[in-house]
C-alpha cells in the first residue's frame, strides 16, 4: 500500500460546494505519479511505457468540502493480462472514509504506441 496526500482547494469544488469527481480523478492520477516517482519512474516512463487510464469507478461515501486534506491509500491488485487494477480508499483529515475507487490502467509502449503486456520488472513494481 502507498499513501499520498492532497490538499483540497476552493477551485476543486463543484456547484454543489463539494469535491468534483473530475478533480478526484486528478488526485488519483497524482497518487499514481507519486508512487511511480518513489520508484524512480513517471507516468510517461514506466520502463519505456506510459501508464494510461482506461476506466475509473468512484463510489461516493461522504462529501468532501473545502478546506480539507485527503489521504489517498492506493493498493495494486496486480495485472490481469495487459490490465492493471488499482484500488484507492480516500479519507478526510478527520479520518472519515469519503470514497472507494477502482482504476484500470494499460501500458502503452513509448516507441510503437501499442498496448503492451507488463514485463516481469514492471509486474514487480505493482505487486
Amino acid at each position: 500500500m502507498f499513501e499520498h496526500y492532497e490538499n483540497v482547494r476552493f477551485l476543486d469544488m463543484n456547484a454543489g460546494k463539494h469535491l468534483s469527481n473530475e478533480r478526484l480523478q486528478g488526485f488519483l492520477t497524482e497518487a499514481n505519479q507519486a508512487y511511480l516517482a518513489s520508484k524512480g519512474m513517471a507516468l510517461d516512463n514506466v520502463n519505456g511505457a506510459t501508464l494510461v487510464v482506461s476506466q475509473v469507478n468512484i463510489k461516493f461515501i461522504k462529501e468532501v468540502k473545502y478546506p480539507d486534506t485527503l489521504k489517498i491509500v492506493m493498493a495494486s491488485q496486480g495485472f490481469k493480462g495487459p490490465k492493471l487494477s488499482l484500488h484507492y480508499e480516500i479519507f478526510s483529515q478527520t479520518g472519515v472514509k469519503t470514497h472507494d475507487c477502482e482504476m484500470t490502467c494499460l501500458l502503452v509502449d513509448n516507441k510503437n504506441k501499442n498496448i503492451t503486456k507488463p514485463t516481469a520488472d514492471i509486474q514487480k513494481i505493482f505487486n
